[in-house]
This record gives structure tokens, C-alpha cells and sequence, in this order.
């Protein structure tokens, strides 16, 4: 039954105990998702400005707006390895807190996920600032070697 509680390490678990974990979890996965469509919005402004300011030009905007990309990449990285760091936090909060047997006595969905398949998932949000920062870098270099030719 759901409303049940068990005893765990002299610690009741409940349905409203898990429900927090949850909802800290879900949190932490949204602001993930936020910062993610953020940055993609951000990065594709910055790349729309370049391209309209022209191949060839060497005003100042060819050298601010790959600076701001990756600014943009570094932060975004910074803050998504913290939220990702938050959720691992909690996921393992949630194991010591929840007994092993919580899920069938409670139903509680899929508490005991394999951590492998936790880092597949993660794989992307953690690496799309990264790749933009590298491409944001090669820009950098070609107009580097645009100035030195």
C-alpha cells in the first residue's frame, strides 16, 4: 500500500518522503532542460549574428561574439554539471533512504535504476556545451588565420 511506511536504519520512509526526493529530482532535470534551451537559444542568435555581419569583415563584433559563445558554453557547462551533480546527490539520497524492498511493498517506480543507463542520459547535456564551445574556438582560429594571411 502506498500509504504505508517501513522502517529503514531507525528512519520511516513514506509516500510523502519519496515525493520529495522527487520533486527535488525533477527540479534539478528541469533546470537542466531550461539552461540547455537557453544556451541553444543563445548560440544560435550569436551564430546568426556572425553570419549577418559579413565574411571577410574584422570589426570588433568577429572577435566579441565568439568570446560571448564561449562565455556562453563555459557557464552553461558550469551550471549543468551542478544540477547534474544535485540530481546524483538526491538519486543517492533516495537509495539510503528508500529500503530496497520499497518498491514492491510501495509501488514507488523504479527507484533501483541501473547507473549506467542514468550516464547515457546524461551524456548529451553534459556534452552540447562543450561542442559548442570547441566550434566557437575554431571560429576564433579561422579568423586568426584570416588575419595573419
Amino acid at each position: 500500500m502506498v500509504g504505508k511506511e517501513s522502517a529503514v536504519n531507525g528512519q520511516s520512509f513514506s509516500n510523502e518522503v519519496y515525493e520529495r526526493y522527487c520533486r527535488e529530482i525533477d527540479k534539478e532535470d528541469s533546470l537542466i532542460d531550461q539552461r540547455l534551451n537557453w544556451m541553444l537559444a543563445a548560440q544560435a542568435l550569436l551564430f546568426g549574428a556572425l553570419g549577418v555581419s559579413g565574411p571577410g569583415s574584422l570589426s570588433p563584433l568577429h572577435w566579441v561574439i565568439p568570446l560571448v559563445g564561449i562565455g556562453v558554453s563555459y557557464l552553461v557547462s558550469a551550471s549543468v554539471k551542478g544540477a547534474v551533480d544535485s540530481l546524483q546527490h538526491f538519486r543517492e539520497e533516495l537509495e539510503r533512504a528508500c529500503p530496497h524492498d520499497a518498491d514492491k511493498e510501495h509501488r514507488f517506480p523504479q527507484l533501483h535504476r541501473d547507473p549506467a543507463t542514468l550516464s547515457r542520459g546524461l551524456v548529451s547535456p553534459k556534452a552540447l556545451p562543450w561542442l559548442f564551445f570547441g566550434a566557437w574556438l575554431l571560429v576564433l582560429a579561422w579568423q586568426l588565420a584570416d588575419v595573419l594571411v
